[in-house]
């Protein structure tokens, strides 16, 4: 007996199996390479600014994006039909968002490669979501689902040792995302997408955007206060050297500039007064410049935010002094670094002066005549503990993430049952 060879419709659902199974392969071998990296980069980042400079990660970029619309040029040439006017368009307005993006990112070049690689990871989800579902729906998907990895990749820069956890990147990874998906929505897809979505891919947008929201809740309520009892349990043992999300406080002041801190403004001066001749004794425990990140290890944000932030700021003073005294420093970047050391010293002499002079730390004041008079004009707003949210409070962020994701539940339940009632005959 001769079996019967398979069907049409047997051998076309295979190939689509296949098709679809590779697409979702190269989005997981990409994202691997992705995560994989997370640990080395540090190190690269410090060997090609040793051996080049960091502008070589910019001129990267920029290599990248004209060797992807080369690329997609030649893509376009191998169909049938050629490239639009309106094609040309899109493909040149993006490779000039994606350019000036890389441009605006200059002094810290390396965060550049994030368009790179979550402009990759976007464009291979649309292929992996056109195949599964084949309507507009899969721009969505491919957006929340781009954004979700780019998310759980800060995540393993929290848990990874010298990385950090940063909304900057969060929100360089989601919009390398959704500038693909408008790229090829506007008109640079190669296959036409159905305007309607169809129920698989309208749950599938839901739930994506509810796993997100669930995320971000966790994200912004993970501050210090939550890992401290173990800290002071088993500081040995503590694993996150770095809070993943904090809350703060900016501080203006009108002769200075402003400022973010852990504390608020009173606490600081009386923390000053209080305990400038401990943190004097602490700081000799650590006489040397080398010392300093064993400092901030043992006196971290979790443990004596005080003390830390006065170290951090200390240590930035100093730093950015000697930088500016260099002999082969410009005057122009003299200026930009003595600006630095004179706001960080302004702010340490008002807010930590009992602390400052107890260390022996305080400038003589020829030196302060100096870097004033060599500082640009105009308020210093200082970087340190730009990090720290303080345009609102823990409590409120948290409630505004839960509202999100109570109307994404909220959302999909009205959606479903609006798409179930037009495909139900009268």
């Amino acid at each position: 007996m001769v079996d019967a060879e398979p069907s049409r419709e047997a051998v076309g659902a295979k190939e689509s199996w296949r098709r679809g199974a590779w697409n979702w392969t190269l989005v997981a071998l990409w994202t691997l390479v992705i995560y994989t990296t997370i640990p080395i980069a540090r190190g690269i980042q410090i060997w090609v600014t040793e051996n080049w400079t960091r502008a070589a990660f910019s001129w990267f970029v920029y290599g990248c994006i004209a060797a992807g619309a080369l690329w997609a040029v030649a893509y376009y040439r191998r169909r049938p039909e050629p490239m639009t006017r309106r094609q040309w368009i899109l493909l040149a307005s993006l490779c000039a968002i994606f350019a000036w993006g890389t441009w605006l990112l200059r002094a810290n070049a390396e965060e550049a490669l994030h368009f790179v690689q979550y402009g990759v990871l976007s464009l291979l989800l649309f292929r992996a979501y056109s195949h599964r579902y084949g309507d507009r729906g899969a721009y969505i998907c491919s957006v929340l689902m781009g954004a979700l990895l780019g998310t759980l990749d800060e995540v393993i820069q929290w848990i990874v040792p010298r990385r950090f956890f940063d909304f900057r990147d969060l929100f360089i990874n989601a919009i390398s995302g959704v500038l693909v998906q408008i790229g090829l929505a506007a008109g640079l897809a190669p296959q036409r997408m159905a305007i309607r979505a169809g129920m698989r891919s309208t749950r599938a947008v839901w739930r994506l955007a509810q796993i997100l929201s669930l995320v971000f809740l966790l994200i912004v309520s993970n501050t210090p206060d939550v890992w401290s009892p173990l800290y002071s349990y088993r500081p040995d043992a503590f694993v996150f050297k770095e809070a993943m999300v904090e809350y703060g406080y900016r501080h203006v002041d009108p002769q200075i500039g402003s400022f973010n801190s852990r504390l608020k403004r009173e606490r600081i001066l009386a923390s000053d007064s209080a305990r400038a001749d401990e943190a004097a004794e602490l700081l000799r425990e650590y006489p040397k410049e080398e010392d300093y990140q064993a400092f901030i290890d043992r006196y971290s944000m979790f443990t004596d935010p005080f003390l830390y932030e006065f170290r951090v700021r200390l240590f930035r003073r100093d730093r950015f002094w000697d930088r500016a005294k260099e002999p082969k420093i410009d005057s122009a970047e003299r200026r930009v670094l003595m600006t630095v050391a004179w706001g960080e010293n302004m702010i340490l002499e008002k807010y930590y002066g009992s602390t400052l002079a107890a260390t022996q730390r305080r400038w003589p004041e020829s030196r302060r005549i100096e870097a004033a008079r060599e500082a640009l004009p105009g308020p210093y707003h200082s970087p340190v503990s730009r990090e720290l949210i303080t345009w609102c409070s823990k409590r409120e962020l948290q409630a505004a993430v839960a509202a999100v994701l109570l109307l994404t539940l909220v959302g999909e339940t009205y959606d479903v049952r609006r798409k179930v009632r037009r495909q139900t005959p009268p």
